[in-house]
């Protein structure tokens, strides 16, 4: 008679569990919310943004280092900063041809 009514709680919790699991799990449709799609590019954009400064600006800071190292003021730091540029872009142009390169592969 225990052993039934164990039994039947058992059963019940272990019901529960997979219903909350189930409630936990995250949609795996595929399909993103517009909230989400819209902070993933935004999370994207600024990473991109970021990537484009932080490369000018440490660029700079080096070139500007190295010029007062070797006393060549302000050869060195314009040279870097143009190649901090030329990073910058590339950057921006690298992650536009994957995000059309994904575009197109997800259209039917």
């Amino acid at each position: 008679m225990g052993n039934d009514d164990d039994r039947g709680r058992l059963e019940s919790l272990a019901k529960r569990i997979d219903l909350a699991r189930k409630a936990a799990a995250p949609v795996t449709s595929g399909k993103m919310s517009e909230g989400a799609k819209v902070h993933t590019q935004a999370a994207q954009m600024i990473r991109v943004g970021s990537d484009f400064v932080a490369g000018i600006v440490l660029s700079g800071a080096l070139g500007w280092y190295l010029d007062r190292r070797f006393d060549l003021a302000p050869w060195l730091m314009l040279s870097f900063l143009v190649v901090g540029f030329v990073f910058g872009f590339w950057t921006i142009l690298r992650f536009l041809s994957k995000r059309t390169d994904d575009d197109n592969g997800h259209k039917e």
